[in-house]
């Protein structure tokens, strides 16, 4: 037999590697190489089929997030694997596109606005999408946070302003202790409508969620206020002067404080305001239940007087 040579000529098939040739049809490694010298021939007819890899790229995706967060449905589909705690990447043909997952993963406190190459954008894929690359790639999920405006509003507050605040969804943030103030009413606490009952005390700590934004991402909040009696105080110098009130108007609840200011009155000595039950010197706290009069209680003053015998 003569020596032979194996053709140089290289078949080409779409999405694969050519590795030689092979006597067997179903082969995965080859006998013979293009252009390889045979020596001494064959002893006869023979076939010699093409052997061939397929020729793949990956694609691995990361969700950018604490692995707490991805449930069962996402690491399915987004191969994530939980003992190693890592990705696993998926293997596709270079003959074929990939079809990105319609999946939309889920992120406590974040919008998903597509996939990207690099972690934080830009988006270049949305879910569903067709990644016709066909070379290997890390494929990025792109977050936006959820951020929030919490409006205060005084619900008919006779004065003070309150500015709004900006919260992360998730986020706990302590409302900003309230600066309104409505004639002849107390604050109560925040509503989450206009006239409903408190929902939120004071200062409170709280963790919004995406269901209490209205479409512009606002969450407004609304005074409750609750009427109160009002009580009158007045003040009698009983023949003393001063530039204190006369009278004055106290909310029930409040604490209130005489005047620090003292009447004056001649030839006296002022000795404190009496409401009849006790008297009060000035600047003394007290709770006011009831209409309050108070009178001014005076020590004559004394006088040493010389008297003269003859």
């Amino acid at each position: 037999n003569e020596d032979t040579y194996i053709t140089a000529t290289k078949p080409v098939r779409t999405g694969y590697e050519f590795l030689g040739w092979s006597t067997d049809s179903s082969a995965v490694s080859a006998d013979y190489v293009s252009a390889q010298l045979v020596e001494d021939g064959f002893s006869g007819n023979i076939s010699l089929y093409a052997v061939w890899a397929m020729e793949t790229y990956k694609v691995t995706f990361s969700l950018s997030e604490s692995a707490t967060e991805i449930d069962d449905g996402e690491a399915s589909a987004f191969g994530y694997d939980r003992d190693n705690r890592k990705y696993t990447p998926f293997t596709i043909s270079k003959s074929e596109d990939y079809t990105i997952p319609t999946m939309v993963p889920t992120r406590a406190g974040y919008t998903f606005e597509g996939w990207g190459k690099r972690n934080g954008g830009p988006v270049l894929y949305n879910a569903g999408d067709t990644y016709g690359d066909r070379s290997t790639v890390t494929l990025y999920a792109i977050w936006t946070s959820n951020t929030f405006t919490v409006v205060y509003d005084g619900n008919g507050s006779t004065s003070g302003t309150m500015a709004d605040t900006s919260v992360q969804e998730g986020s706990g943030i302590s409302l900003t202790a309230n600066r309104y103030e409505k004639d002849g009413y107390k604050f109560k606490g925040w509503s989450e409508s206009s006239g409903g009952s408190v929902d939120y005390a004071d200062g409170a700590y709280v963790k919004f969620t995406n269901e209490d934004a209205d479409s512009s991402n606002t969450i407004t909040l609304y005074a409750v206020w609750e009427k109160v009696e009002e009580y009158e105080v007045t003040y009698d110098t009983d023949g003393g002067s001063w530039d204190g009130p006369s009278t004055e108007t106290v909310l029930e609840g409040d604490t209130y404080s005489i005047p620090y200011e003292k009447p004056t009155k001649t030839n006296y000595r002022f000795k404190g305001w009496s409401d009849g039950s006790r008297t009060y010197s000035s600047g003394s706290l007290l709770s006011v239940t009831s209409d309050k009069d108070f009178e001014a209680k005076w020590t004559a003053d004394e006088h040493e007087y010389k008297v003269n015998y003859y």
